[in-house]
């Protein structure tokens, strides 16, 4: 299988969003399809709202 240079720049682009241990947490909880709140993550990773809202940002 060859790659170009676009597809590692787009596997690079994942890896740098699951970087973050907050993004890669918040992945795992979406992971199930369901829906939440950006309170739910703000509770349990005791971010501002902000903050979480930019991981989400970052994930999308």
């Amino acid at each position: 299988m060859e790659y170009s240079r676009e597809s590692f720049q787009q596997e690079s682009e994942v890896f740098k969003a699951l970087g973050h241990p907050a993004r890669l947490w918040m992945v795992e909880q979406l992971a199930d399809r369901q829906e939440r709140c950006v309170c739910e993550f703000v509770a349990a990773l005791r971010l501002e709202y902000a903050t979480v809202s930019k991981h989400l940002s970052v994930l999308k």
